[in-house]
């Protein structure tokens, strides 16, 4: 009988871990961190104790500052996809991330990071005024290649994020403003935006074109803003003629709802360039808008000068590009 017991016993535990749960993520504390933390050892894609798909929570080194993440791949075979938030809590005693309790700062879903050697993929938040940050991670799966590991580093910043290449940050971008022209263009309803997309362009196609085209009003630049598929370099140049190559009307319209004044620009997108007199190379990222403030730069009336984006190289991507000009 003591032996049936044993049996049964054995029996019973069996059942019960067959049917237990399977573990999700796990809470971790991470002490200390340092301004930079480096995961060590790397973390193994998908599931597990050791592995990339958990919530790693600490203390900020200040209470006004700002938490940087970078996500490595060093699997050389395959990309992988995966999901990431910032999170934070005024609770100095909470411990359990997972519980729902914990605020979002920033968050990208479905993120890829390409296979070994690639750019990280990034996240940002300011995290002022929280007692207790996490980084939740998950979604992530196993992949063939070795080593499937994930380097992923934390920095602690009083200064802001780096915006650039696969980073997303949650902190705004500053751009100066020029009241008093705004001022001027809001009486005489003269703001202008311009806007082209183009695909697979070849060497020195011009994305986008605005000069003064002789008309009797000076073209004061605002800013420009360009968003590529891939990242590569961008020209802003310094332009004297209106005339290029294989040369169409842009899309374009006033900034001030209801403005009815017509801009006196010339607005194209040419296949070939026109006649530069300075170039600006950018680099630009993939997938991340580049703003660029122009303000300084002025057409002068009765001239056929202004500025335009170009690439210096036939690139296969997708470009959009957007300008902001005021005149008077």
């Amino acid at each position: 009988m003591k032996r049936l017991k044993i049996i049964l016993g054995v029996l019973l535990a069996a059942g019960i871990l067959s049917v237990a749960p399977i573990a999700h993520a796990a809470d971790n504390n991470i002490f200390p961190t340092g301004p930079v933390y480096q995961f060590s050892p790397q973390l193994l894609w998908g599931n597990g104790p050791q592995s990339f798909n958990n919530n790693y929570f600490f203390t900020p080194l200040n209470v006004n500052e700002n938490v940087c993440v970078f996500v490595y791949n060093n699997n050389p075979t395959n990309p992988h996809t995966f999901n990431f938030s910032i999170t934070v809590t005024g609770n100095p005693s909470e411990k359990t991330p997972s519980d729902g309790t914990w605020q979002t700062a920033a968050a990208r879903l479905s993120a890829t990071v390409a296979a070994f050697p690639s750019l990280p993929i990034g996240i940002g938040a300011p995290i002022s005024g929280a007692s207790q940050v996490a980084l939740i991670l998950n979604g992530s799966g196993t992949q063939a290649g070795s080593p499937d590991t994930a380097n992923v580093v934390i920095v602690q910043t009083q200064g802001n994020c780096f915006l650039g290449n696969n980073f997303v940050g949650t902190a705004g971008a500053q751009i100066s403003a020029s009241i008093p022209l705004q001022a001027v263009s809001d009486g005489l309803s003269q703001a202008y935006w311009a806007q082209s997309t183009t695909t697979n362009p070849a060497a020195n196609a011009t994305l986008l074109s605005v000069n003064v085209n002789a008309g009797v009003r000076d073209d004061y630049f605002d800013s420009v803003i360009i968003s590529s598929t891939v990242a590569q370099q961008i020209n802003i140049n310094l332009t004297s003629t209106n005339t290029g190559t294989g040369c169409g009307a842009g899309n374009f319209g006033g900034m001030k709802v209801g403005q009815t004044t017509s801009s006196v620009s010339s607005v194209q997108t040419c296949t070939g360039a026109q006649t530069i007199t300075l170039a600006i190379p950018v680099q630009v990222g993939a997938g991340v808008p580049t703003i660029i403030d122009l303000k300084g730069f002025i057409a002068l009336a009765n001239s056929t000068n202004g500025l335009n984006v170009t690439v210096p190289a036939a690139v296969v991507s997708t470009i959009s590009v957007a300008m902001k000009w005021y005149e008077k």
